[in-house]
């Protein structure tokens, strides 16, 4: 009995190291099968390692604030022998309203010279949009590029005065699911809410800086000469003297006030923008505009109401509406733009007493 309980013992050993190889070698195995598992899976810190964001400025290094702001944006992939998936930025993505979420940031240095983070608002626009990003997904191969929407970044700024800006471009991936409308309950299932970006983690990409100046050769005086009376029409010429000064040292191309010029497409604007909405633009004296173009010369100064050389008969009758009690003065803008320009020259705040 002793010698087969002997034989027993000595072949647990053998068993017992069976059995550890066993679970050793399936172990090794499974954490050989996840480890492959995990390599082809997308990485985030890969990602945002090989893929890259270019941005190039193409105006000119000096740009008047009445014009776009022209820029190059590019996707690329860095790698030598990795593709990816990504999403292209489509309707929406600038409002952060869908992927990828697109956003300008940067920094602003007035007068002053020093650089100050600049909060950008995003422009205004009807909330409809394209939330379905699917179809936007493509795959980026090795060492390719593509190029990305950018538009203009003034549309961002809510600026308009003369300054050094340093911008960058931030593309984002938020692994958020695409809709089929608006709704909280147009999410697509999980399985199909991604495309062939499913499982990929969120990523950021931030582009390289490029840095500009902007410059306002155009400076606006308004001046006010007159009072606007209540619930009376008023020539708009009465209150106040507008006048349109170049500052810079190169001549600028004015479009003069008319409204012969709409049937053409060409045109020039004149409008006033009140804090207070009971003050109403209510006709417009349009007569025939000059011919030519006026070239304002550097150091010039042109009224914007009554001078022939731009605009001779230019007015307009504005009124002040108030059943009750109104207000001592009334806070306006006054706002010059023209064909060819993408934005307007805006005048400061002025007070027009109300009498």
């Amino acid at each position: 009995m002793l010698k087969g309980v002997l034989v027993v013992n000595r072949s647990l050993p053998l068993r017992v190291a069976l059995i550890v190889g066993l679970l050793a070698g399936g172990y090794a195995i499974a954490k050989a099968l996840v480890g492959r598992a995990a390599a082809g899976a997308p990485d985030a810190q890969a990602i945002q390692q090989d893929l890259a964001l270019e941005l190039r400025l193409l105006s000119d290094q000096v740009i008047p604030n009445y014009q776009a702001i022209e820029v190059e944006l590019t996707l690329v992939n860095t790698s030598e022998d990795a593709a990816y998936h990504v999403v292209l930025p489509g309707d929406g993505s600038w409002k952060r309203w869908r992927e990828p979420h697109m956003q300008w940031r940067g920094f602003f240095a007035g007068e002053d010279g020093s650089f100050q983070r600049h909060q950008f608002q995003p422009f205004s626009r009807c909330r409809q949009h394209h939330p379905d990003w699917r179809a936007d997904i493509v795959l980026l191969q090795p060492g390719e590029r593509r190029r990305l929407s950018a538009g203009d970044p003034r549309r961002f700024f809510q600026k308009h005065e003369a300054g050094t800006w340093e911008l960058r471009v931030h593309y984002e991936y938020m692994a958020k699911p695409a809709r089929s409308g608006l709704g909280e309950d147009s999410v697509f299932p999980d399985e199909t809410a991604f495309g062939e970006m499913r499982g990929t983690p969120p990523f950021e990409l931030v582009s390289n800086p490029i840095s500009f100046d902007v410059v306002a050769p155009l400076e606006m005086e308004v001046t006010v000469i007159g009072e606007l009376p209540v619930n009376e029409p008023a020539p708009l010429s009465e209150l106040v003297r507008i006048e349109l000064n170049n500052r810079s040292e190169a001549p600028v191309e004015l479009l003069p006030l008319g409204g012969d010029r709409l049937r053409s497409g060409i045109r020039a604007i004149l409008w006033v923008t009140p804090e207070d909405r009971r003050f109403k633009t209510i006709e417009a004296v349009d007569p025939p505009a000059p011919a030519a173009p006026y070239v304002l010369a550097p150091g010039e100064t042109v009224s914007m109401l009554g001078d022939p050389r731009f605009a001779s008969d230019f007015d307009a009758i504005v009124q002040f509406e108030a059943d009750g009690d109104a207000p001592e003065s009334v806070s306006v803008k006054i706002h010059y733009s023209r064909t060819g320009w993408a934005y307007r020259i805006v005048s400061d705040s002025v007070e027009i007493p109300v009498r």
